[in-house]
């Protein structure tokens, strides 16, 4: 594989790190109103205006299952109680809009830590780590592919070798992660936006 540097916008979810590429990232704005819409799955927290256009705004920890992760004593949905009302702010709380085969949706993060210059070298891409996840790297890929086999819109954290850093065929199987990166000691879920954009 040839070497590369990339650049990522870091997020936060809890005490997690995850990455957008920067290519895809149009802004990142407080959090806004939001317009609930019935019947859409529970990852989507709304609509949004962004400058004339409806944007969907989605709980990204939701979106890849965390608070399931985490258990009832994770982190609370955020507080959408009226037909149009705030998503719950908090200090560092902002929505990241990212766009993706020419579509935008909002992110609705923790937080925005930074812009990270990585190289080739600090990505283990998830075919990698697949022997040492077990079962779960096997487990989540495979019920992505049923879902997607299904119809259904796969869910949750799937993986995928994405070696070449761009979108793979496995891409069609929800896979929504494309490797680690490490960088001093932490550990960065770098994020596919394109499929990511997908869920919306």
């Amino acid at each position: 594989m040839a070497a590369f540097t990339q650049q990522v916008v870091v997020v936060k979810l809890g005490n997690e790190e995850y990455g957008f590429d920067i290519g895809n990232v149009q802004e990142i704005k407080e959090v806004v109103p939001v317009t609930r819409v019935p019947g859409a799955p529970a990852h989507i927290l709304g609509v949004f205006n962004l400058r004339g256009r409806i944007v969907p705004l989605v709980d990204l920890a939701e979106l890849l299952q965390l608070r399931k992760v985490r258990g009832p004593a994770g982190r609370a949905a955020p507080a959408v109680t009226d037909a149009e009302a705030p998503v719950a702010a908090g200090a560092e709380r902002r929505i990241v809009v990212v766009e993706g085969d020419g579509h935008s949706a909002g992110f609705l993060v923790d937080g925005v830590r930074e812009t990270l210059v990585f190289s080739s070298s600090q990505v283990e891409w998830v075919g990698e780590t697949a022997a040492n996840l077990g079962g779960f790297a096997a487990g989540a890929a495979g019920a992505a592919g049923a879902a997607a086999a299904a119809g259904a819109a796969p869910g949750g954290l799937a993986l995928t070798d994405d070696a070449a850093g761009a979108s793979s065929s496995a891409g069609s199987s929800g896979a929504l992660v494309r490797g680690v990166i490490k960088h001093q000691g932490r550990m960065i879920l770098w994020l596919d936006a394109s499929l990511l954009v997908g869920q919306a």
